[in-house]
């Protein structure tokens, strides 16, 4: 198979599996999914908005890549910014209601709580799609290490997508049942025009890759520690809002939060940065920063991505600031 085939019929399936009809990820509900927004398109989105339109980082199709490169931040309107199919239209409605007509202050337990089943539930949908396109992608008879790559990809989806519905049944106990089990952190900073929301699986220095093998000596799927991070400006300042499940506490995300917390004394731009540049991939950013920043540190920016993307480690060192 040469690249104008495999391309043409990733091409082809991309857009297949991108209109396939989803359900509602609401545990239980069999009702077809409609577009959500992980982010408020009215109140979020549309305030760093230039002409409705603002930059979102993504990942470049693979039959774009050789005139693209790997990801872009590409100009977007609001209506399709942060979409994902997620929710039936009662679910996105009446789970959401109340940090959507904001009859709750965004600085609050609740706002930390639906973002966070957001962020975990697009992040979700969206290994599900990426497992759709493999499957379709492995029955037009690729070459074999197409093969062997995507077999390897899809394992990592799959084992992904288990360890995100741990933290996703986990939040719908508190939605749902008013259960409390996450701890929730929130920071005020002054306002930066960044958008982020995204869980985050960040390894403590002592935590280990090596599987876990039963008495029978079959393989045990363990929690991954993962966090839930939103970061969003709201009027004239920004929040932070972090999702920690008590049970699988994140070092990395604590010593965030503190740092974070003594904000005046840090630099919160330089740490949003780290974050943009080596942790989140689901972020945006208004047309008036973006179109601020030279053309170098957006190259950097994507450099550094690239390279940093697999990278779990609670160190990264990176002395890049996207911000100045």
């Amino acid at each position: 198979m040469n690249n104008i085939k495999l391309f043409s019929d990733y091409e082809r399936i991309f857009k297949k599996v991108n209109k396939k009809t989803r359900q509602c990820l609401v545990n239980g509900c069999k009702n077809n999914a409609i577009k959500s927004h992980a982010l408020q398109k009215k109140g979020i989105l549309k305030e760093i908005s230039s002409k409705n339109h603002i930059y979102q980082f993504s990942n470049v199709p693979l039959f774009l890549k050789d005139k693209k490169g790997n990801y872009e931040l590409k100009k977007r309107g609001i209506n399709d910014v942060f979409t994902f199919p997620g929710f039936c239209a009662l679910h996105d409605t009446s789970v959401f209601s109340n940090i959507e007509t904001n009859k709750i202050q965004a600085n609050s337990i609740e706002s930390a709580r639906l973002h966070s089943y957001r962020a975990i539930s697009q992040e979700i949908r969206r290994k599900e799609i990426a497992i759709d396109l493999a499957n379709d992608l492995l029955d037009t008879n690729p070459p074999l290490d197409i093969i062997m790559s995507f077999h390897f990809y899809k394992k990592g989806l799959l084992s992904g997508i288990e360890n995100l519905n741990f933290f996703k049944n986990e939040l719908e106990k508190e939605i749902f049942t008013e259960y409390s089990i996450f701890e929730y952190q929130i920071v005020e900073l002054p306002k930066i025009e960044v958008c982020i929301s995204a869980p985050l699986t960040i390894k403590n220095e002592n935590e280990s890759d090596a599987d876990i093998l039963d008495e029978n000596g079959n393989f045990v799927n363990k929690i991954i520690t993962t966090n839930i991070l939103n970061i969003f400006p709201i009027k004239n300042k920004t929040l932070v809002l972090l999702a920690q499940h008590p049970k699988y506490p994140c070092d990395w995300s604590s010593d965030l939060i503190n740092e974070l917390k003594n904000s005046e004394k840090t630099n919160y731009k330089k740490i949003i940065s780290d974050i943009i540049s080596t942790r989140a991939e689901f972020w945006c950013i208004s047309p008036k920063l973006y179109e601020s920043i030279n053309k170098k540190k957006k190259e950097r920016l994507l450099e550094i991505w690239k390279n940093e993307v697999l990278n779990f480690s609670s160190n990264i060192n990176n002395d890049f600031n996207f911000f100045e």
